[in-house]
């Protein structure tokens, strides 16, 4: 009977089966530093590699739209919330300070264009492998995807709410609006 070579070995980490020529695990994404000793886990930090790679125009148009879903797309939640909040703060004029009233259209597009300028740079760094991002989207954008598009629907099908207010939500519908 013949003897059965052994294709590879088995990831330290995870268990799965690795070549011997492998310098990660394709299944958990860890580094394996000793490639003679499989059988133990390496004194050393596992490195983990990027598996979520993002487009910067995905990430742009996604802002362009509303500030914070790029960030949201990026995996950045505390960042799209930031950017979500300032819209909704300066939209609906919920600080009444003079200079947010007097200045409430810089503010309102600056937050706008700031929010499009950071998703995009954020996806590049992460494509580019500057920034690691190891998740995939944040659930907060789908759940502000269907929340808009039940909101947009909603104006299509009854008209309500008006484009005024669609305008607080949407910096585009805004700018069309004059």
């Amino acid at each position: 009977m013949g003897s059965r070579e052994q294709v590879g070995r088995n990831c330290p980490y995870c268990g799965a089966i690795i070549a011997y020529d492998e310098y990660f695990c394709r299944a958990c994404h860890k580094r394996i530093y000793d490639q003679q000793d499989f059988s133990a886990p390496s004194p050393l930090k596992a490195e983990t590699f990027v598996v979520a790679a993002r487009n910067p125009w995905i990430a742009g148009i996604l802002s362009f739209v509303s500030p914070g879903l790029g960030q949201f797309y990026n995996a950045e939640t505390m960042k799209g919330f930031l950017f979500f909040l300032a819209l909704i703060v300066i939209s609906f004029d919920m600080v009444a300070t003079d200079i947010l009233t007097r200045f409430h259209a810089i503010f309102f597009f600056g937050v706008w264009i700031l929010s499009i300028f950071d998703a995009f740079y954020s996806a590049w760094q992460i494509s580019h492998f500057v920034k690691p991002c190891t998740t995939g989207a944040s659930y907060a954008l789908y759940i502000l995807l269907v929340l808009y598009a039940f909101i947009v629907g909603l104006h299509l099908y009854t008209g309500q709410p008006d484009t005024a207010y669609l305008a607080k939500l949407f910096p585009p519908v805004a700018l069309m609006a004059g």
